[in-house]
């Protein structure tokens, strides 16, 4: 089985503009295993950030790899700077609240528990 994972992991190759390319880091989006292992190196993270966080948010809820998390305004710019140390590979943007609406999945919270 693990034969089987390190294969699908280590053999990503991919042609473009002519010329053959190997992916060295992450995964293949049409890989039979890149969800997983998405899910898992973001838990990991997850962990981590919330673990070692001297503002640990008030909630953390988690989609594949998009975050909703509810924390302080004012601990807001570090704990997102705590979480680009924690794993710098990864790029993380952050979108706040304008008018009562937050960005999330295109479903768009709001205060008072409705979509726009």
């Amino acid at each position: 089985m693990f034969l089987s994972l390190k294969i699908c992991l280590e053999s990503t190759f991919l042609c473009f503009r002519g010329k053959d390319y190997k992916q060295v880091f992450g995964t293949a989006m049409g890989s039979p295993v890149w969800t997983v292992i998405a899910d898992i190196v973001m838990e990991d993270i997850e962990y981590r950030v919330i673990k070692t966080s001297f503002y640990a948010p008030r909630l953390w809820k988690r989609y594949v790899d998009d975050t909703f998390v509810m924390i302080e305004q004012r601990y807001l710019t570090n704990f997102a700077d705590h979480t680009k140390i924690i794993q710098p590979s990864k790029k993380f943007t952050m979108e706040t609240e304008t008018n009562g609406f937050i960005p999330f999945l295109d479903a768009g919270p709001t205060r008072g528990g409705c979509s726009r």
